[in-house]
């Protein structure tokens, strides 16, 4: 099974998870109303995961390691916008339709992540009104220069502000820091995040 950083995990058992070692009690209550996680962008452990967990506030993140065996469900990205699951929920959601358009017409593989993410796989209540969307687009190389600044001047457009990341095998870099010209580049990794002038220097 591959696993990328930003795969939402749903968790087997979640009382056997919360048996070891202290987890916090916003944790606890997190996994029982939603046995869900996120794959982060760190080495594997040998059949250990690196995975995420979100609480309702933004400060409540929480970093551990799942067993592979302790895995139900792998839902990527991706699947969401495959199936277009935000047709499905009672949300409506319509800026997702326009970024599905969008992406369809330069034929890149996308899906939401983050708040709108979570809550279209686990209905679980997860955005609020402010929230941006988040949005990672799965590329072998790095987007060229050109089509980078398209793509971020269609996705400013939209009436709601678009967070999106170019994530590659090697990993990811920020759509809009390429397309507006910065310097240097922050290209996050497994290893974690360095600078770079250009995200083809990974």
């Amino acid at each position: 099974m591959e696993l990328r950083p930003h795969d939402l995990i749903e968790i087997k058992d979640v009382e056997s998870f919360l048996s070891r070692g202290f987890i916090p009690e916003w944790v606890q209550s997190s996994l029982r109303a939603a046995p869900f996680a996120v794959v982060r962008r760190a080495p594997m452990e040998g059949e250990w995961i690196p995975i995420g967990i979100r609480g309702r506030a933004r400060h409540e993140r929480h970093a551990g390691l799942l067993k592979l065996s302790e895995i139900k469900q792998v839902t990527k990205p991706e699947t969401i916008a495959d199936k277009e699951l935000w047709k499905k929920t009672a949300r409506s959601i319509p800026v997702l339709d326009e970024i599905q358009i969008i992406m369809k017409r330069l034929n890149i593989p996308w899906g939401p992540t983050g708040s709108v993410g979570f809550e279209l796989v686990t209905s679980h209540l997860a955005m609020h009104e402010n929230s941006d969307i988040d949005l990672i687009l799965r590329c072998e190389a790095p987007l060229g220069l050109e089509v980078s600044k398209m793509l971020y001047e269609k996705l400013s457009l939209l009436p709601i502000r678009i967070d999106a990341l170019i994530e590659m095998p090697y990993g990811a870099y920020a759509l809009a820091e390429y397309a507006q010209g910065e310097a240097s580049i922050l290209l996050r990794t497994k290893e974690g995040p360095k600078l770079v002038s250009h995200p083809c220097h990974g």
